[in-house]
């Protein structure tokens, strides 16, 4: 049985409605959706994806035909890339055990999958058949346990920690070592109402040291944020920034605290106080909770999003009611300031895809020119230092997105298109690399169209989904020349397009958790 937030869904709705004419909506606030659609008969997972890099492998979920969505390993090679365990028991279903939520404990590899009968429950592999195996039926029967999401929950010590419903005590703060002994409830949040049974719904679970800070759910207090210390193992609420008095099953009252972000012992996040909207706040080591600064003064959002560690530093984008969405910048100094207004006036440059190399951070936003092309910049935290790397308009990548750095190398998601008119050319999907300069900024190979879910590194190369002309899906592997860019296999010939589906789901890390974070 598949768990829906319809209330939660709703109120989330209602929460960002407000927003919509001040910002863009983030990638995030879609995902509920797919939740609810996850399992349906048009799955998100009928294409190669949800991919990590394990044991100097990549394990990736896809479906070949004859099996639904399961769990595959790739050398790189056609021979090499195999199913690694059909689990699905049921053979009733097309759907397959859709693995997802990869995480890595020691020598072993953990997610959640569904195998028919037991609904969907915590799994491990060793990389083999015989060593992918039930960690334990949290919930048991043919319930879901786990509410895993895209391998972004932290692990302390060798542990996991994680939400579950063990169909008793609701959905709350779990933790696993891989063993079916060691995968227990933390704490049952709600205990601290007396409302054993209803749900706490633990999010974006992050670890600063070995202490977990999340959010979490009760009646009196609304979303707020909470900790757990794993050495003592002392759960408490950190603070209750919105103060409003929580009435009935009304949502008015939280701060839903999102977006946490470790710089040194500081966690940042954003949240709403009620009085001072979506703002920037930080909790430091000795637990005082602040908002950093009003951006966007008075009740309105500045709304701080893609919140982003280098260094001392955190970068984040912000609208401050003057300048539109721009760049800004806070750090353990305790200076916060818009590193630069790139589209000039009260025009946002909305920037996004934030990626760190060193001490420099990389970008991609749009500076207001020519049909307002989206280019790759970069900057060291001052106006002067914030640069255009390229854009279409210098025959660069258009709206460069996915980004992943393999030894200090910018590789990037780009469609090429007509600088004079802004119209794409045939080839929407390319790979591109940059090394921080216009030259170095280079196409390596075009396709058709190049979807996500994202690049994986393994063993300084790269894997990626690409859809050919035809329609199919394929794995393909790069080592960052066009000769050495090639596909490994098509992993289902089908009429109706190898292993996937149309590949309009978007797909990108934790930004597909806003609302299962925030239940």
């Amino acid at each position: 049985m598949r768990r829906v937030r319809v209330a939660l869904f709703l109120a989330s709705i209602l929460l960002i409605l407000p927003m919509i004419n001040i910002v863009a909506i983030p990638q995030e606030y879609d995902l509920e959706l797919l939740e609810e659609n996850r399992h349906s008969s048009t799955s998100i997972y009928d294409r190669i994806g949800l991919s990590i890099n394990f044991q100097n492998t990549l394990f990736f979920v896809a479906k070949d035909g004859s099996s639904g969505n399961e769990l595959w390993k790739s050398d790189g090679t056609a021979t090499g890339t195999v199913l690694v365990k059909d689990i699905m028991l049921d053979t009733s279903t097309s759907l397959g055990s859709n693995p997802w939520g990869f995480t890595i404990v020691g020598d072993e590899l953990l997610f959640s999958a569904d195998d028919g009968v037991h609904g969907e429950e915590l799994w491990k592999t060793d990389g083999t058949e015989a060593g992918t195996v039930m960690i334990k039926d949290i919930n048991p029967g043919s319930d879901d346990g786990p509410n895993l999401g895209s391998g972004t929950y932290p692990v302390i010590d060798g542990t996991l920690y994680f939400s579950a419903d063990d169909g008793v005590h609701g959905e709350e703060l779990w933790k696993t070592d891989g063993t079916e002994a060691g995968t227990v409830m933390v704490k049952d949040i709600k205990e601290f109402e007396d409302e054993v049974g209803d749900d706490s719904w633990p999010g974006s679970i992050t670890a600063v040291g070995t202490r977990l800070y999340f959010s979490a759910w009760i009646s009196s207090d609304g979303r707020e944020l909470w900790a757990h210390e794993t050495t003592s193992g002392s759960t408490w609420q950190v603070a209750n920034i919105n103060e409003e008095v929580v009435t009935g099953t009304s949502f008015d009252g939280s701060s839903y605290p999102d977006q946490l972000t470790v710089v040194g012992s500081t966690l940042y996040f954003h949240a709403d106080d009620g009085v001072n909207g979506k703002e920037l706040w930080k909790t430091t080591a000795d637990g005082t909770t602040t908002m950093v600064e009003d951006i966007y003064s008075g009740s309105d959002f500045s709304y701080p999003q893609y919140l982003t560690a280098v260094g001392s530093s955190l970068y984040f984008s912000a609208d401050d009611g003057v300048n539109g969405v721009e760049l800004w910048r806070t750090g353990t100094d305790g200076v916060t300031y818009m590193v630069k207004n790139i589209n000039s006036g009260s025009e946002s440059s909305s920037p996004k895809h934030l990626t760190a190399i060193g001490n420099t951070l990389y970008f991609v936003a749009s500076d207001g020119g020519d049909w307002d092309d989206k280019g790759l910049w970069k900057t060291d935290g001052t106006e002067a230092g914030t640069v255009l790397v390229r854009n279409n308009g210098g025959y660069g990548p258009h709206s460069p997105s996915y980004p992943l750095v393999v030894d200090n190398i910018l590789y990037i998601r780009g469609s090429e298109a007509d600088p004079s008119s802004g119209s794409l050319y045939d080839n929407d999907g390319e790979l591109w690399k940059s090394d921080g300069t216009h030259a170095g900024t280079v196409l390596v190979k075009g396709f058709q169209k190049m979807i996500g879910p994202s690049f994986v590194e393994v063993n300084s190369k790269i894997y990626f989904e690409v859809k050919t002309l035809d329609n199919r899906e394929e794995l393909w592997v790069s080592d960052g020349t066009e000769s050495g860019t090639q596909r490994v296999m098509e992993i289902e010939d089908s009429g109706n397009g190898g292993s996937g589906n149309n590949g309009d789901i978007p797909i990108n890390g934790e930004k597909w958790w806003k609302f299962i974070k925030n239940r």
